[in-house]
């Protein structure tokens, strides 16, 4: 069977259904390799993002800790999972401990923006920097966070601190109208 089309001065060209079917399957599998190509393409963009977001969160995490430590006047006691340190603000004590699967600020787990991200490890590693007469120890920190979709990162930094106990460190109380 041919369909038959006018051209012309009484010129007529046809085609079967079956190159008319052949060329609608070949219209298909290229729409078909374009959709596939670009679902792929979308999930790859997706999963590169999370990834980014969860480096972002664990680089918050990371610097927010340190960067206090890095102010602060005295580190009170360390473990391999937890930190006690003299606040660089007010004086007060920041306690940062690993505790069932949470890091915890002050007995209050930290707030981790992305809702699929979670901390897996926090441990703290001291030593001395070598030079006999310093009252500094380098702390490394080391901190892995993974979220649900499979994503792991790993960071750490060092800091060195004044480590001295907690009995030698005495806070000023400042004097107020109210204190008698």
């Amino acid at each position: 069977m041919y369909l038959k089309v006018k051209k012309g001065k009484g010129n007529t060209f046809g085609v079967t259904i079956i190159e008319l079917m052949v060329a609608i399957s070949m219209s298909a599998l290229v729409i078909g390799i374009i959709t596939a190509t670009w679902i792929g393409f979308s999930k790859h963009v997706i999963g590169q993002r999370r990834k980014s977001i969860l480096r972002a969160e664990l680089r918050q995490v990371l610097e927010g800790i340190t960067s206090q430590l890095r102010r602060s006047p005295a580190v009170l006691a360390w473990h391999s999972s937890g930190i006690t340190y003299v606040s660089p603000n007010n004086g007060d004590t920041i306690v940062y401990e690993y505790y069932y699967d949470e890091l915890l600020k002050d007995d209050i787990p930290i707030t981790i923006i992305s809702q699929s991200a979670y901390i897996t490890d926090f441990v703290i590693d001291g030593s001395a920097p070598g030079d006999e007469e310093s009252d500094l120890t380098l702390l490394a920190i080391y901190i892995t966070m993974a979220d649900d979709f499979g994503n792991q990162s790993s960071a750490s930094s060092q800091v060195a601190a004044k480590v001295i106990k907690e009995s030698e460190y005495e806070q000023e109380d400042e004097l107020s109208g109210w204190n008698f």
